[in-house]
């Protein structure tokens, strides 16, 4: 477990998710408690994921996952914050940073994609802080970003 300023980082545990719920910072997984539960399941199993705490509280976490294979490899990366996350949110980011270039170095990432929920600015500002591009793709009221790693 690795501890700066106040913040925690360990492997997520599906306890983390449950624990982020009530208070996730983006207000629509509220709409349907067992379709985020679901999301959250999947995406813990499936991915790389890490939660940052403080004082043994969740803050946010984190994954990032293979897509299905293609001529190069690509990755997508998901998360969730809690409201009490942008206390300590410098600290966050940049566990975020360290974790993605962990991961797209060990595994020679070339791409790696993100959604975010149209009319969720907050999501929008924090991908393109860590150097996604929006592109012209929505589906299903989400904006399709991409980070390119590797030119």
């Amino acid at each position: 477990m690795k501890q700066m300023n106040k913040i925690e980082t360990r492997k997520t545990r599906l306890s983390d998710i449950h624990a982020l719920y009530r208070g996730a910072v983006d207000k629509s997984i509220h709409d349907d408690e067992e379709l985020f539960k679901d999301w959250a399941i999947t995406n813990v199993q499936r991915s790389t994921a890490f939660t940052c705490l403080h004082n043994g509280e969740p803050l946010a976490c984190a994954g990032i996952r293979f897509l299905p294979p293609a001529p190069v490899i690509n990755a997508e990366v998901w998360a969730v914050f809690s409201v009490k996350a942008k206390k300590y949110i410098r600290y966050i980011l940049r566990d975020l940073k360290e974790e993605l270039n962990i991961f797209v170095n060990k595994y020679k990432v070339e791409n790696v994609y993100a959604d975010s929920r149209i009319g969720f600015p907050k999501s929008q500002r924090l991908l393109e802080h860590l150097g996604f591009k929006k592109l012209d793709i929505t589906h299903n009221g989400y904006l399709r970003y991409k980070l390119t790693v590797k030119e």
